[in-house]
């Protein structure tokens, strides 16, 4: 059985967990995975997410500035 609970962590990182729903003696397996972003990504990536639309995508990019080197 799961159980998720998201948690700040106190003083020194101690991290206390309580009123689980655990037998007395039961073995559980204990996995700390921290959250790395406190701001959501849409405020540094606003375009995130949304659909992309190429037009002729397999054409040349500036096919006609070729004569410009010349």
């Amino acid at each position: 059985m799961i159980h998720r609970i998201q948690i700040q962590a106190g003083p020194e990182g101690v991290i206390i967990l309580d009123s689980l729903p655990l037998e007395e003696g039961e073995t559980v397996e204990i996995i700390v995975i921290t959250s790395q972003r406190q701001q959501p990504l849409a405020e540094e990536y606003p375009l995130q997410g949304l659909p992309v639309h190429l037009d002729r995508p397999f054409d040349s990019v500036a096919e006609a500035e070729w004569g410009a080197l010349a």
